[in-house]
């Protein structure tokens, strides 16, 4: 495969066709990559067929990297056992200016070390998944699966269990970067700092359509989703359920100036059980924190349900937010002066329509002496 690929970039691109279920495994390692840097267009065409860093080997290497102008194509084909150093992708690392585009593929246990992101993919050019799996992936630090600082788009495709020792246990979308997804798959996800299945910051943008965000944990805040510092995040037809963070925010936590707006979804199940302080830690389906002007939560048509939390079982809001046409129901505290629904710092702002419900939350008032739909601390 080593020369077929230089021969395809000699040769300004090529499609090679890997053969019916065959395992290629890599034992090279040249410039921590296990195969020859794609800078034509390359398409490979696999049939169930493999393509791994070989075992026994101690040489750490990705599997590919794309190079500026470079777009590799691959098609039915699993890429396993990667291990890459800076700047990250155990599996694939592509280039500003370079592409990669998966279709049925399979990307499974491969993982960085040190301070290297994206334990399967770290892109800062373009990359497109179709119907493609990311599976038991690991990152030092961000993004278990990707680590996203270019443009991502991903369709009909699946993260499971993957894991970053900091951000973004599935993804990672950094600063100013875009990831837009449409019918995914995030489950049983974690990060050790925020955002169990996605993290969004510094600017970045996050559009999410028909989405199953579920058992993603963080050890700190969003278990499914953290965002953070100006990043804007949007969610329609998505379904946040039993994910869990220890700080705050079980289904999502949007901090320092972020805004998340979600449509026509349903949060449901989370638990965040840690610190009993407004604004910075509760909210079992959502934690907004301050400043109030610029950090902004709007839910329309949504539904926040059987969420628990200490302190804010649906919502811990410390900013500013908007309800309109949803339902804040059968969410718990687990202290009495916690407020089931919402819990709404002496900062805090929040604005409800009058087709907005806020009921059969548990506690139903502040220490016995605000009634709901909201209390003020």
């Amino acid at each position: 495969m080593i020369a077929a690929i230089k021969v395809a970039n000699a040769e300004h691109g090529a499609t090679l066709k890997l053969a019916r279920e065959c395992t290629y495994s890599l034992t090279n390692n040249s410039g921590g990559n296990g195969l020859p840097v794609i800078t034509q267009p390359i398409t490979i065409k696999g049939d169930k067929s493999k393509i791994v860093r070989a075992t026994g080997i101690t040489a750490q290497f990705r599997i590919f990297s794309v190079g500026s102008g470079g777009d590799l194509r691959l098609e039915g084909v699993t890429l396993t056992g990667g291990q890459a150093t800076a700047p990250g992708g155990g599996a694939i690392n592509v280039a500003a200016g370079g592409t990669a585009r998966l279709k049925e593929s399979h990307l499974e246990g491969n993982s960085t070390t040190g301070l290297a992101a994206g334990g399967a993919i770290n892109n800062l050019g373009t990359v497109e998944l179709e119907k493609t799996t990311l599976e038991r992936n690991i990152s030092a630090v961000a993004g278990g699966a990707i680590n996203n600082l270019g443009l991502l788009k991903i369709k009909e495709s699946r993260f499971l269990s993957n894991n970053a020792g900091l951000a973004g246990g599935a993804i990672n979308n950094g600063p100013t970067a875009t990831t837009q997804a449409y019918k995914v798959e995030l489950r049983g996800n974690r990060a050790v700092g925020g955002g169990g299945a996605i993290a969004n910051t510094t600017g970045g943008i996050v559009s999410i359509h028909y989405a199953e965000i579920t058992g993603n944990n963080a050890a700190l805040a969003g278990g499914g989703i953290f965002t953070t510092l100006g990043a804007r995040t949007n969610l329609r037809h998505v379904n946040l359920t039993n994910n869990g963070a220890t700080l705050g925010g079980g289904g999502l936590a949007n901090t320092v100036g972020s805004t998340t707006t979600i449509d026509d979804s349903k949060i449901t199940g989370n638990v965040s059980n840690g610190v009993n302080v407004p604004g910075l830690g509760g909210g079992g389906a959502i934690l907004n924190s301050a400043p109030v002007a610029t950090t902004v939560v709007v839910l329309r048509n949504t539904e926040v349900s059987g969420n628990q939390a200490t302190n804010g079982g649906g919502i811990s809001n410390a900013g500013t937010v908007n309800l309109t046409t949803t339902k804040i129901v059968n969410n718990a505290a687990l202290v009495a002066t916690g407020a089931g629904g919402i819990f709404n710092s002496g900062t805090g702002v929040v604005t409800a329509d009058p087709h907005t419900v806020i009921t059969n939350n548990r506690p139903t008032n502040c220490a016995g002496t605000v009634p709901e739909p909201i209390c003020f601390g």
